[in-house]
C-alpha cells in the first residue's frame, strides 16, 4: 500500500481531497490504506480513474 500513498501524494493529493473524490471518510480510507479494510472493487476503479492510471 506504500507504493499507492506514494502515488496519492505525487499526483498532489492530500489524503483528505483523495478521500473526497472517493467519497469515502479521511479515517475509512487510512483503515483501507493501512490494510486494516478492503477496498471495494467500484473503489479501485474509481481510485485509478482519480489517479489516471
Amino acid at each position: 500500500m506504500q507504493n499507492i500513498k506514494n502515488l496519492i501524494r505525487g499526483k498532489g493529493f492530500t489524503f483528505r481531497e483523495f478521500s473526497k473524490e472517493l467519497g469515502l471518510s479521511e479515517p475509512g480510507l487510512n483503515r483501507k490504506l493501512n490494510g486494516k479494510n478492503s477496498f471495494t472493487a467500484v473503489e479501485i476503479i474509481s481510485a485509478a480513474k482519480v489517479l489516471n492510471i
